[in-house]
C-alpha cells in the first residue's frame, strides 16, 4: 500500500534577475479522476523515503533533472482521499499530505510521459497557471521565502 505522503517540489531558475517557477502540464488520468492540469513536480514517498529524498528523485523522474538539495517551506497541501484511490491507500488514511519544497536548476526539463509540456513563467502567470487545490498558496509559500532570502 502507498503512505499517504506526497511532495511538491517547486523547480526555479533566474533570468535576468527575476524568478522563474517551472510550470509542467499534468497529463490527466481518468482511472484515478485525476483531470489534466498546470502543477509543480509532485509524487508520492516511496517506502523508507524521508520527504527530502522523495523530492529529489520525484524532481529527477519527472524532470530529469538532478538536484542536491531541496528547501522546505514549512507549508503543507491536504487533500482527502478519493474512492479512486482506495486501492492505492487502503481503507484507513483520510488524507494526503504533501510538504512543499523549492530548488534552483540552471537547465530545461525532459519530461516524463507524466506531463506533456512545461513553461517558465514569471511568479504571477505561474501563480494563474496554479487552478487545482490549494497550490497558489504553496507557489505563494515559495515565493514568499526567495523574496525574504534576496
Amino acid at each position: 500500500m502507498r503512505r499517504p505522503f506526497s511532495v511538491n517540489v517547486f523547480l526555479y531558475k533566474i533570468v535576468a534577475g527575476k524568478i522563474e517557477y517551472l510550470m509542467l502540464k499534468r497529463n490527466p488520468r481518468t482511472d484515478l479522476k485525476i483531470p489534466g492540469f498546470w502543477q509543480c513536480v509532485s509524487g508520492a514517498l516511496e517506502k523508507d523515503e524521508n520527504f527530502a529524498m522523495a523530492a529529489k528523485r520525484e524532481v529527477f523522474e519527472e524532470t530529469g533533472l538532478l538536484i542536491e538539495t531541496v528547501t522546505a517551506t514549512g507549508f503543507k497541501l491536504t487533500y482527502p482521499i478519493q474512492d479512486e484511490w482506495r486501492t492505492h491507500y487502503g481503507p484507513d488514511p483520510i488524507d494526503v499530505v504533501e510538504p512543499v519544497f523549492f530548488s534552483k536548476v540552471e537547465a530545461d526539463p525532459v519530461l516524463s510521459e507524466e506531463h506533456s509540456h512545461f513553461e517558465w513563467l514569471a511568479y504571477s502567470k505561474a501563480y494563474q497557471r496554479l487552478t487545482f487545490g490549494d497550490y497558489q498558496r504553496a507557489i505563494a509559500s515559495v515565493n514568499n521565502m526567495l523574496k525574504a532570502k534576496a
